[in-house]
Parts: structure tokens; C-alpha cells; sequence
């Protein structure tokens, strides 16, 4: 029976889909585009080299400390970066707690998908420890995408 209506389901999207085609723009993007993008918020490798030489291996550090505890740490740090940056982009909005009693302003960690997530301690962990090395240097949106990256690479 389930498996009937998987198939149902599947047609239906497949007609959907053939009907309504997505309409893609025409407009071109040069190599230079790709290779130079016009805005200066750029992920780049080893970013704290300068300010705090070792952020990255702090958090690589711990990472392989917690993954060795819990197999499922980085699972969870994946699932917490997704939600992290699938709303207004990786802004560690999703750490928030607390709206200052304005009730009319909506909490991210608060939102029904994000009372699921698992992770918050480890982060907080991670980020007791950069603090530690260099104090106020590492954002909090900065040391999940790093232990999600390292967590990954586990």
C-alpha cells in the first residue's frame, strides 16, 4: 500500500514538473564572475592566521576529542550549520535564545524545527577553548562552520 502511493506521488511530480518547466535566464556569467565575485564576503582557508594562529587547530583539536566521546557530534554540528544558515544566512542566529521579552520578534532556536537540534554544548564548548587562545577573536558563526567542516573530515 505505501509503496503505491510513493509511486502516485512520484507521477504527480513528474507531470508537475513536465507542465511547468522552471524557466532558466539567458543571462551569461563570464569566467572572471566565477573567479572574482563582486561582493568581499568570501569564505577563505586558515582566515585567523594572522589574529589567532591557532583557532583552526584548536577547533580541529577538540573536535577530534569530542568525536572520539560521541560519533554522532558531527552529524548533529551538520544538521545545526544547516539550520544556522538556511534561514538569513550563517549568522550563528540560531544560538539566540532569548528576544529581550519582545514577544513580536520571532527566536530562531525557538522555531519548531530548531527545538530538535542537537549540538549547542559542544559549540559552546569549542568556543570556551578559542576564547581561551584568543579572546573575542573567533565568531560563533565562525567556530561552527570550522567544527562542522573538521567534524566532517572525521
Amino acid at each position: 500500500m505505501m509503496g503505491r502511493w510513493v509511486y502516485v506521488v512520484l507521477v504527480i511530480s513528474l507531470i508537475l514538473s513536465l507542465r511547468n518547466p522552471k524557466r532558466f535566464d539567458t543571462q551569461t556569467i563570464t569566467d572572471d564572475e566565477l573567479t572574482h565575485p563582486s561582493h568581499e564576503l568570501r569564505l577563505e582557508y586558515d582566515y585567523y592566521r594572522d589574529k589567532c594562529p591557532d583557532a583552526e587547530k584548536t577547533v580541529r583539536s577538540k573536535m577530534a576529542q569530542l568525536y572520539s566521546q560521541d560519533k554522532q557530534v558531527p552529524a548533529n554540528l551538520l544538521r545545526l550549520f544547516f539550520h544556522d544558515c538556511f534561514i538569513m544566512g550563517c549568522d550563528a542566529s540560531v544560538f539566540l535564545d532569548d528576544s529581550n521579552g519582545n514577544e513580536s520578534h520571532p527566536i530562531e532556536r525557538q522555531a519548531i524545527p530548531s527545538q530538535t537540534l542537537k549540538g549547542f554544548d559542544k559549540i559552546n564548548l569549542i568556543k570556551e577553548e578559542l576564547e581561551e587562545a584568543c579572546p573575542g577573536m573567533v565568531s560563533c558563526a565562525d567556530a561552527l562552520a570550522l567544527a562542522t567542516r573538521d567534524g566532517i573530515l572525521l
